[in-house]
């Protein structure tokens, strides 16, 4: 827990590390930043309702994309989107439309926002350390993760030594920072909302920042990476998904992983060729979140899919919610896995379902903050 004066000194040094942004630069134009790394892509007129901003400093650049180009003042809703270094935008030669925004915006998710987000807020992205804002298809991975060139080679080590809980924490807050700055967003109305990794962030960026209306969470497990893998190990046994044997290997998996984290650097990790987390990254994102949480004096929504193993202990929220006596929350389980998909009778994830529960999920949590912040 951070004392007050120690959450203000974090805010003022993030302040310092980022100047204030004053270009915003519209993608659909070739005048990208001096330089801009777009990934491959060639850059079309279909991207021109999408702004592209950054934000640089001597040890960091940040991406980030505001998904309109008006200045009318409106609340802001930043998406932290998962694991994995994702582009936000993806090119792949198609002219596909939803919400009226192109569902080629695929980390951003803007195709599965509700109606009513995509109208009143600014909508923003933050992109990975070391990945594109943009980014060919063909430069995506199985995970649709950049991996500009060789699938079997480990994503950039740039975005290996930034991926820990503080990196994502710190350039968030200097995101949001700046937008608090801009006479066209309503600085009393920021919510973060983060899915799966994103939502293991969200509540930390909330803990560190002023500016933090009310927080998002969905697809998250509380308890931290490792004791995610332990858990569905586990329940897949269960469910007889898996074999009692797989599962005690899985889990033994994870034990050696982190006694590993515990003895090794960084710097052993990468010269023994390590493709993951590395061990500082992977110790930061496998620390319970339970109490965190539960001391954030902003509302806080709460989303998980029914057959999502790793959210199972968001069940657990409310009895740390009820000991710190806060009401400001909602928790609510929604059909579908990890990220709301549902299976149809032959087995297949229905698309068009998963989007009609998304766009469900996302209006359940602006009808929650306007309840309970305006």
């Amino acid at each position: 827990m951070h004392s007050k004066q120690e959450r203000r000194s974090v805010s003022e040094e993030v302040t310092e590390n980022f100047p204030l942004l004053k270009a915003m630069v519209q993608v659909g134009t070739y005048h990208i930043l001096g330089g801009y790394n777009t990934g491959g892509a060639t850059l079309q007129p279909r991207y021109n309702d999408v702004c592209v901003y950054s934000l640089r400093s001597r040890k960091d650049t940040v991406d980030f994309v505001v998904g309109d180009t008006s200045r009318v003042k409106k609340p802001v809703f930043l998406f932290l989107q998962g694991s994995l270094p994702v582009p936000v935008i993806r090119d792949d030669g198609e002219e596909m439309f939803h919400n009226g925004y192109s569902t080629s915006l695929m980390a951003s998710h803007f195709w599965m926002l509700d109606s009513v987000i995509t109208t009143d807020f600014h909508i923003v992205e933050i992109s990975y350390p070391y990945t594109p804002v943009i980014a060919d298809a063909a430069m995506l991975d199985e995970h649709a993760a950049y991996r500009p060139d060789d699938k079997d080679k480990p994503y950039h080590i740039g975005w290996r030594m930034r991926n820990h809980a503080d990196t994502y924490t710190d350039r968030a807050c200097a995101v949001i920072d700046n937008l608090a700055r801009q006479e066209w967003v309503d600085r009393d109305s920021i919510f973060v909302y983060g899915h799966s990794m994103g939502g293991y962030i969200a509540p930390l960026v909330a803990h560190k920042n002023k500016h933090v209306t009310a927080v998002g969470i969905s697809g998250m497990g509380p308890m931290g990476v490792v004791p995610n893998t332990i858990l569905t190990a586990r329940v897949q046994a269960m469910e007889g998904k898996i074999t009692e044997s797989e599962a005690r290997t899985l889990i033994q998996q994870e034990y050696n992983n982190w006694l590993y984290c515990r003895d090794s650097t960084d710097a052993e990790s990468l010269a023994r060729g390590t493709t993951g987390l590395l061990p500082s990254g992977w110790k930061s994102l496998s620390m319970p979140q339970m109490d965190l949480i539960a001391d954030l004096k902003q509302p806080v929504f709460i989303a998980y899919g029914t057959k999502d193993y790793i959210s199972l202990p968001c069940e657990w929220l409310p009895l740390y919610f009820i000991n710190r006596r806060k009401t400001n929350y909602c928790i609510r389980a929604y059909p579908g896995g990890h990220n709301f998909e549902c299976q149809d009778e032959d087995g297949y994830h229905n698309r068009e379902t998963k989007i009609r529960s998304w766009h469900r999920v996302t209006a359940d949590f602006v009808k929650f903050v306007r309840r309970t912040t305006y």
